[in-house]
């Protein structure tokens, strides 16, 4: 009797230690290969791009204001005008009617091209831009890794400028 318990046991035990290793091991690893095959971009880059909507969304006339942002090596984010040539699709107003806004894109190429799938994620913001623009990764040569980078934001005549000392 007691080896049949005993047994059932170690079965449970050798249970759990699997469920434990699939858990910190096998997930990380399945998400990276997700990750890598989907072209997601990194939680930071999607962060950033948030980040941006909303500070340029609170800036005051003539004001500016830092605003740190991470776009990880597999991406950018494009910055769209209003009347740009060659927006996303999620750049444009969903309602007929409603006014064209500027937009920021994370995109995984600098051409941008939704028809190539290389966009991943738009929003759209309340003012216009001075130029259309695109954000890359900031490069530490030293450390040889990503790092994240101070962006400069300044709202001149309902215009917004985006200055980041990284370029492409």
């Amino acid at each position: 009797m007691k080896s049949k318990k005993a047994m059932e046991v170690r079965t449970l035990v050798e249970l759990i230690i699997f469920v434990l290793i699939t858990l910190t091991i096998g997930l990380p690893l399945g998400a990276k290969i997700v990750e890598y095959w989907t072209g997601q971009p990194a939680t930071g880059t999607t962060k950033s791009l948030a980040l941006l909507k909303t500070e340029i969304n609170l800036l005051e006339e003539n004001e500016t204001r830092p605003v740190p942002i991470y776009i990880d090596k597999y991406h950018i984010i494009k910055a769209f005008q209003v009347n740009s040539k060659g927006r996303p699709p999620d750049c444009e107003p969903k309602i007929k009617g409603e006014t064209r806004k500027a937009c920021l894109c994370v995109c995984k190429k600098q051409t941008c091209d939704f028809l190539k799938q290389e966009v991943n994620e738009c929003k759209t913001i309340d003012f216009d831009l001075a130029e259309e623009q695109i954000l890359c990764p900031q490069f530490d040569i030293e450390k040889e890794e990503i790092i994240p980078q101070n962006c400069k934001l300044t709202k001149q005549n309902q215009l917004i400028t985006i200055s980041c000392p990284a370029k492409c």
